[in-house]
């Protein structure tokens, strides 16, 4: 049986793995690495919003679930997740906007919603993180707002992001753009949590979404994706229908 623990890991380790965007500054040492930084933003502007289709398979505690999923993100945290079973009965529901979140589960006919801002997702027990951070990473959005260093073009390292250590590996697309490729934070000697983009589409956006950490693995894994779609403010908006009852 599916609940609420199939979305809250992969609310967790997606917004963990992602924040804002890449910031110039004086930790670079080499001219080439700040025109590798500014190679990477010029591909991420292109990359504003997204909607696409495909499944989602959860191993949580060695348990696999597996589901139908539907996604639509836009930037500034604006957040839709639909997953359901094949037969397409709804599963659960995610919305978030720049003014609040709702999951609804309706499985056990229950509903989650608060107010969006700082740590807005942690009426769903997901610590010190937002919404905006989970459409930062969909969106192939660099994290951390902390100082980038390199030694080379194909990896960037963050001190002090998300209490540890992140490292974002690159590849380069047909067009010589750099796309994020994976993404993993440890603290000391622990790693925390990684991700993996793959079969990036020509825009840059990732196809196929890897997250995984000490408990779960997650991938969805997206068969059509619509870049840049034009995007009505209402659809990251929902309203628990009759019969389904706030949790909290």
């Amino acid at each position: 049986m599916i609940s609420r623990s199939f979305l809250l890991p992969a609310v967790f380790l997606a917004s963990c793995a992602a924040g804002l965007t890449l910031r110039r500054g004086s930790a670079l040492q080499t001219p080439s690495i700040k025109q590798f930084i500014s190679r990477v933003e010029a591909a991420q502007a292109a990359r504003t919003s997204m909607s696409g289709g495909g499944f989602v398979t959860l191993r949580y505690k060695s348990v696999p679930l597996k589901a139908t999923l539907n996604m639509t993100v836009g930037m500034g945290g604006n957040v839709r997740i639909g997953v359901s079973t094949d037969a397409g009965n709804e599963l659960l529901a995610f919305a978030a906007n720049p003014r609040s979140i709702t999951l609804i589960d309706f499985q056990h006919r229950q509903f989650v919603q608060t107010s969006a801002g700082e740590n807005d997702l942690a009426a769903l027990s997901v610590p010190e993180i937002d919404a905006r951070a989970l459409a930062a990473l969909l969106l192939s959005r660099i994290p951390c707002t902390g100082e980038p260093s390199g030694a080379d073009e194909t990896r960037i390292e963050y001190q002090g992001c998300l209490g540890g250590t992140l490292l974002a590996t690159f590849i380069s697309s047909p067009s010589g753009a750099p796309l994020l490729r994976e993404l993993v934070l440890t603290r000391g000697t622990e790693k925390v949590f990684s991700a993996r983009l793959l079969s990036h589409t020509a825009l840059g956006f990732a196809r196929r979404v890897e997250l995984e950490n000490r408990a779960t693995t997650l991938v969805m894994q997206l068969d059509e994706i619509e870049p840049n779609p034009g995007l009505d403010e209402d659809l990251f908006t929902l309203s628990p229908p009759p019969g389904i009852v706030r949790s909290r």
